[in-house]
């Protein structure tokens, strides 16, 4: 139930290599390795099983822990520890059975790279850190979240391959961070998760399989989604809720349950150049939405509606192509002094339905091969 190796106040140099530590299986708090106001520490080639913390790192500095293996069971905690400290390197370290795989606090300057880790729970967790990177790890499995990035500020999440967790990437109360190069796959909940954050850059991610959302985004300012491959996801590709100042574009959203990407309750955004196609209910749908701007997209084939918009304000549709929808664009509940103009919509059975739209704007548009090309119901009026 103690401390196996204990290393603390000193700023020499030294190396723990090629040990075994074992605990008796208890969750009462053991720890493998412990190193406390240290710097110029190396951790490699260690084996640790059946301890709560295997390595506990603790207000120190420069601290390398590399190609160590970490077996243990649920009731354990984490393979690694890391609180207060700066500029400590995980890397190549094998996990597999932890409660939680990497889990650091309060740090700055940290890199974990190049990690396989198969835990129980959660994979990677950053809490209250800043200026950190997570780069090339591979997490599969857990009940929880692979990569889970809380409170903290810019950190970089690229080229990581997390599948079968709940989401694979989760970034909460976060600011200045870039997500790129990552694949989510197959995960119970989603691909990406982003909530309550503001100047998060998203780019070139695969997320597919995924059980739920491939993007699941909640209070989301000021941020930038790019480049992304969101596919085959079971619900929707991106579902955004409360979010404001966005760009989303140059995304492929596909082959997904419902719709390709879905905004509710949001602002002052701009979705422009996407490939929106295929998905079984509808490409781009709007609810509750103002001032945002859809442009120089292509919707083709979805099942109810290529752009739909119910209850709102100030949105304009341009330049982009609806193809092969059942609606090419369909309003509904009471929209206001929204635009539609240089659109082209093709081979649509109702090109353009108005069942809820005053005050809208229609002018410059193509309609070609649809069966009702416009259509205006009762409740549509000075257009």
């Amino acid at each position: 139930s103690g401390t196996g190796i204990l290393i603390k106040n000193t700023t020499k140099h030294f190396v723990i290599r090629n040990c075994t530590l074992m605990g008796s299986q208890s969750p009462g708090g053991s720890v493998g390795i412990r190193l406390q106001n240290v710097s110029n520490g190396e951790i490699l080639n260690v084996y640790l099983t059946y301890l709560y913390h295997d390595i506990y790192v603790l207000d120190s500095f420069n601290i390398v822990i590399k190609k160590n293996k970490f077996l243990d069971n649920e009731r354990m905690y984490d393979a690694i520890r890391v609180d207060d400290s700066r500029d400590v390197y995980i890397l190549n370290n094998s996990v597999s059975g932890n409660f939680e795989g990497i889990r650091i606090n309060r740090c700055e300057g940290c890199l974990i790279a190049n990690n396989l880790i198969k835990p129980f729970a959660e994979g990677i967790r950053l809490l209250s850190t800043v200026n950190s990177q997570i780069i090339n790890n591979t997490i599969d499995g857990g009940l929880w979240t692979a990569i889970s990035i809380d409170y903290s500020n810019n950190i970089t999440v690229r080229k990581n391959i997390n599948k079968r967790s709940s989401y694979g990437i989760a970034v909460v109360d976060s600011a200045g961070c870039i997500i790129e190069n990552n694949t989510s796959l197959n995960n119970t909940r989603g691909g990406i998760a982003l909530l309550y954050s503001t100047e998060i850059y998203v780019k070139d991610n695969v997320l597919s399989g995924n059980r739920d959302y491939g993007m699941y985004i909640l209070w989301l300012n000021h941020s930038v989604i790019r480049n992304n491959t969101v596919i085959h996801n079971r619900v929707h590709g991106m579902f955004l809720f409360w979010s404001s100042y966005l760009s989303i574009e140059n995304n492929t959203v596909m082959w997904n349950g419902r719709s390709g990407i879905d905004l509710n309750h949001t602002s002052f955004n701009v979705i422009a150049n996407n490939t929106v196609s295929q998905n079984i209910v509808g490409g781009i749908n709007l609810t509750i939405s103002e001032g945002e701007r859809i442009r120089k997209n292509i919707c083709e084939g979805n099942g109810y509606a290529g752009i739909s918009l119910a209850s709102c304000r100030d949105v304009i549709v341009e330049k982009t192509r609806l193809k092969r929808n059942y609606h090419g664009v369909y309003l509904l509940r009471d929209n206001r002094e929204c635009v539609i103009r240089n659109t082209t919509l093709i081979n649509n059975t109702y090109g353009l339905f108005l069942e809820g739209a005053r005050y809208l704007s229609i002018d410059h548009n193509k309609l070609e091969n649809s069966k009702y090309t416009i259509t205006l119901t009762q409740n549509s009026s000075f257009n």
